[in-house]
């Protein structure tokens, strides 16, 4: 008989095998979004940061370290959490 987790395992790679890039994108974007949904700002700052600090607005972060960019997107975006 066939385990909980070979079952998952065998599943798993079904679906992946039956998707086309697009598919597989979508599907990224969409676990990755809604990963991120869940976060504080703070949070949601930190993480961004340690991958990336780039992606905030460039004249936003100009010399400033990366606790500094979250404490200011944090305040910037204090009404949203």
């Amino acid at each position: 008989m066939i385990t909980r987790d070979e079952l998952i395992d065998s599943y798993a790679e079904s679906i992946i095998e039956g998707m086309d890039i697009k598919s597989m994108e979508q599907f990224v974007y969409d676990t990755i979004t809604e990963n991120l949904a869940g976060r504080t700002n703070k949070q949601l700052a930190e993480e961004v940061v340690k991958y990336n600090s780039r992606l905030f607005d460039l004249s936003f972060n100009d010399d400033l370290s990366d606790e500094e960019i979250v404490t200011k997107f944090v305040k910037a975006n204090k009404n949203l959490d």
